[in-house]
């Protein structure tokens, strides 16, 4: 990744990490003091288990350090091969239909297929929702490779929850990638158990949409970016940010919000140094475009895809950014029926004006100190859920799982909505996700070396930022911040690090002072 020199723009950094350490505190107010059901027996257990790992992360780093080359690479392979495995064993037990617009692409997809008229209501869809044609021509091509060789129905549910599981495996994978770069072998070794409890054990790993396979992307391009030796020159210099634009280009294709992670990482060395421009605007210029390459080029291959209902939608019938940006100011900030029923009745040319009137006419209504209460109502509920919002939507609840043996039923139980050991699992997403949120604002308290690593973690805080700044005004629901969760537990993991080396300076001073 870019080196960024520490004499410049400290301000900015520390700027940028205070905005998300107070909001990660404003999320933990909320649901330690202000919420009705507080789940302290939950974080209790949270934390002797995060203690716990913490305090085994080093001598397991310097275990594995220890190892030859050969064995370690051996180690490192066998280990994802089991992640692997067990990832898309956990995927196939809960393997399930999928609920609101996921039901909506998986069922297009299936009909498209099979050769099944859907109907008016999926050309419309994709009229309003163009920014899911890209993951429905995913769909499209994996169910028709499944039906190539004689699959149906319900070998398209589980081709598709498999494919949930390979995104994930891949997330997780190069989320330890990037701990292990940025912040070394301990910090690596303690993301690997957040990694298990929000990634491997996912709460939305019975759930293929964008917010699941999307998630690569931002941690890819971190990756990719962290991988930029200072000393490369040339095209080896520019190859890996053509890289970053074509990965934040498919990305913004699947989840649009993916381009804060390419903002954040392209764009904060500028922010942190602007007279670096000669040396980074030729990187800049590269990713910029790679990602218009990419964004012209996605249309062609959907079209080529020739799927019925997106080939007959409407290009100019779509949703504007200022319906979102209403929907922010209604009730939770959700999703709003009424102001979709407002939109579709007005014509295409006056519906963005129609969503800046609604925001202005509420945002008056509300009142400054009853508009602040909003946002803040809707920061808090984006960030505080370790569940990411997961049955919080749809008719998921509603929907059997296609399993119905024994180890099946089992895992189930802790991932239906009513399983009977589901408040195990959701107070173990809660509890770790807490006491996370608790780390991500150590380093305002802890900052001794903190400084050193604003060239590695910058564009990441910043990323998270943008992404809260905009889901705080316009419409938003905890599960799009599941798309940055690999960010959010790189992060953790150097808030723990921090920990870490507060207590073992602690208890070195304590051994030299008793010995003197």
């Amino acid at each position: 990744m870019l080196r960024i020199q520490r004499s410049a723009g400290p301000m900015v950094a520390w700027v940028t990490f205070a905005l998300l350490a107070l909001a990660a505190l404003d999320a933990l107010f909320t649901r330690l003091v202000l919420s009705a059901s507080k789940p302290w027996s939950a974080i209790a257990l949270a934390l002797l288990g995060v203690g716990a790992w913490l305090a085994l992360s080093g001598p397991i780093a310097r275990r594995v350090g220890s190892l030859r080359p050969g064995s370690r690479r051996l180690l490192l392979v066998g280990g994802a091969l089991a992640y692997l495995a067990l990832q898309l064993t956990l995927t196939l037990t809960t393997a399930r239909l999928p609920g609101f617009d996921a039901m909506v692409l998986f069922s297009a997809a299936q009909n498209e297929v099979l050769g099944v008229d859907g109907g008016a209501f999926y050309v419309r869809y994709f009229t309003l929702y163009p920014f899911n044609e890209l993951l429905e021509t995913i769909y499209y091509v994996l169910f028709s490779t499944v039906h190539a060789f004689g699959g149906g129905p319900r070998q398209f549910t589980y081709a598709a929850c498999l494919m949930n599981g390979l995104f994930l495996t891949t997330s997780a994978l190069l989320t330890l990638k990037v701990a292990r770069r940025l912040l070394g072998g301990v910090a690596a070794v303690f993301c690997t158990g957040l990694v298990a409890v929000f990634l491997l054990l996912s709460p939305w790993l019975h759930v293929v949409y964008s917010d699941t396979v999307g998630m690569m992307f931002p941690i890819a391009m971190l990756a990719v970016a962290s991988a930029v030796s200072p000393e490369a020159s040339g095209w080896r210099r520019l190859l890996p940010w053509l890289a970053i634009g074509v990965l934040g280009g498919i990305g913004m294709s699947i989840k649009p919000t993916v381009v804060f992670a390419l903002v954040g990482i392209v764009g904060g060395p500028l922010l942190l140094r602007p007279r670096s421009f000669r040396s980074h605007g030729p990187a800049v210029a590269a990713a910029a475009l790679a990602f218009l390459v990419i964004r012209a080029l996605v249309p062609v291959g959907i079209h080529a895809a020739d799927i019925s209902p997106i080939q007959q939608s409407d290009p100019g019938g779509a949703f504007p950014i200022t319906s979102q940006l209403a929907m922010g100011t209604e009730g939770s900030g959700g999703y709003n029926p009424q102001d979709v029923g407002e939109i579709l009745r007005t014509p295409d040319d006056e519906r963005s004006a129609l969503g800046l009137r609604l925001y202005k006419e509420r945002v008056k209504a509300l009142g400054a100190s009853g508009y602040a209460r909003l946002l803040n109502d809707k920061l808090t509920a984006t960030l505080d859920q370790g569940t990411f919002g997961q049955w919080g939507e749809g008719g998921l609840v509603k929907v059997a799982p296609l399993r119905d043996d024994g180890v099946s039923r089992f895992v189930q139980s802790f991932y239906d909505a009513y399983g009977s050991r589901h408040g195990i699992a959701v107070g173990m997403w809660d509890g770790v996700w807490l006491v996370g949120l608790a780390l991500l604002c150590v380093p305002l308290v802890l900052r001794r070396g903190w400084a050193r690593r604003f060239d590695a973690l910058f564009p990441i805080a910043l990323s998270l930022v943008l992404l809260l700044a905009f889901h705080t005004v316009f419409q938003t629901r905890a599960r799009y911040l599941y798309l940055y969760a690999p960010f959010l537990l790189v992060l953790m993991s150097g808030g723990a690090l921090q920990v870490r080396g507060a207590v073992t300076g602690a208890v070195r001073r304590s051994r030299a002072e008793r010995t003197s």
